[in-house]
């Protein structure tokens, strides 16, 4: 039976893969934010991390997208740098998107939520409500997406008991979040703190709409932004799914695993599609670039 998320959700993946890496001699940090990544002579010679502490190792794969891997992460003194660092004119951004996570205090049933994601837009003229909402920040969302994680755990309800969660998101443009490009995260002011409670509410009735009896459940409501996902992801402009999967993009021979730099790989979306399937093909295709061996064929004809 196919099951949408590991059973214990997403630290099921954590709780499984740590104690390989560690069995094999490896260490797994956290809060170990890459400041850069060090080369000499176009080879990898380790990373710094913003702490200044310096781990030096002969391979690094970089799951930062090429934007913030060739564009922030890389020294462009170079030639090598300063190659890397054009080739991004040739991609541009995903789309941004603004977002609440919600818990509620019932259970999935007695909330009213159901395992199907909800996809949802205000009109059938989707060209129309894209090009509105960029103009007026105030038009309706072009789109809505709403999930249930806690319906698709068959492991949810033995350990939260009477507890619930949504995760929802819309599409927006960067440009009406732009006057706080820059600024610091919970020093945003007023006017951001205004903005947010204004796509809580949005969000919200949209989600009522689908699951009017979710409202009297509602426990807590965390809001996000695109500069939440500057922030946190160090996603530039806020776009999240990485670079746009447009025809050009595929058309880039270079995004691939290998990159100039010896020993410098590039791994998750960026390296084949966007979303979570693309992260996951792309995670394959930069081990078999590392290993030389074709794992895709490996996987599908296993077993």
């Amino acid at each position: 039976m196919a099951r949408i998320i590991p059973w214990g959700g997403g630290s099921a993946f954590a709780k499984a893969m740590v104690p390989i890496i560690e069995e094999a001699g490896g260490q797994v940090l956290h809060s170990a934010e890459v400041a850069e990544i060090l080369t000499r002579d176009d080879a990898v010679t380790g990373v710094r991390l913003t702490s200044g502490e310096v781990i030096s190792c002969p391979t690094v794969f970089s799951n930062a997208g090429v934007q913030n891997t060739f564009g922030r992460l890389l020294s462009h003194q170079a030639a090598t740098g300063q190659a890397m660092l054009s080739q991004l004119n040739q991609v541009r951004d995903t789309y941004a998107v603004v977002g609440i996570n919600i818990g509620f205090k019932g259970s999935n049933e007695q909330v009213g939520l159901q395992p199907a994601n909800i996809w949802s837009h205000p009109g059938a003229d989707m060209e129309q409500n894209l090009i509105a909402h960029r103009l007026d920040f105030n038009a309706p969302f072009p789109w809505y997406f709403i999930t249930f994680p806690s319906t698709k755990d068959p492991h949810w309800e033995r350990d939260f008991p009477g507890k619930a969660t949504v995760e929802m998101y819309a599409y927006t443009d960067y440009r009406h979040f732009e006057q706080w490009a820059g600024t610091a995260w919970m020093k945003r002011g007023d006017d951001y703190l205004t903005i947010k409670e204004q796509i809580k509410q949005r969000l919200l009735a949209e989600l009522y709409r689908h699951v009017p009896t979710a409202e009297q459940y509602v426990d807590y409501v965390e809001v996000s932004t695109p500069l939440s996902y500057e922030t946190f992801a160090k996603r530039e402009r806020g776009g999240f799914m990485g670079i746009e999967a447009s025809p050009s993009r595929f058309e880039q021979k270079w995004l691939r695993a290998h990159t100039p730099i010896h020993g410098l790989y590039l791994t998750g979306q960026d390296v084949a599609t966007d979303g979570v399937i693309g992260a996951l093909a792309g995670g394959v295709i930069a081990a078999s670039a590392y290993l030389k061996r074709d794992l895709m064929t490996e996987i599908r004809t296993a077993g």
